[in-house]
């Protein structure tokens, strides 16, 4: 396995990961929205924390498929092609979600960051990989 490789499936296992835990707070937020009732600032934070729960749970499981296809693909640099294309939807999602933020949006800009960044390198390594393996 090339060193690549070893990035996209280090890299599809930190995604597989995520997505878990994307999962699991995705469930809190959404089960325990009745929780949030008391906040000031937020006009119905109920049904936000649901929203909030949902996309984290859709967003999660994005993250986990694309990470069985980046592991899988590791092991053959010639079946890449749709982990490069999953992992692009991510990297441009982020970086979509970075510039809301940026023009006026709330919430933290280094999450979106990390993440462009991590999906960045993952189609790199991943394009790489491939390459390798097309000239052998």
């Amino acid at each position: 396995m090339s060193g690549n490789c070893k990035i996209v499936k280090g890299l599809s296992l930190l995604g597989i990961v995520y997505g878990i835990v994307q999962i699991v707070v995705g469930a809190i937020c959404f089960f325990g929205a009745a929780d949030v009732a008391g906040m000031v600032g937020i006009d119905d934070p109920v049904i936000t924390a649901q929203v909030l729960g949902v996309v984290l749970a859709v967003s999660g499981v994005f993250l986990i498929v694309t990470g069985f296809v980046g592991a899988r693909g590791a092991n053959r640099p010639s079946k890449l092609m749709p982990f490069i294309v999953l992992a692009t939807i991510f990297t441009f999602v982020n970086l979509f979600g970075l510039a809301m933020i940026i023009t006026g949006g709330s919430g933290a800009v280094w999450p979106n960051l990390l993440q462009a960044a991590v999906g960045l390198s993952a189609v790199l390594a991943a394009s790489r990989a491939q390459k390798e393996a097309m000239e052998r």
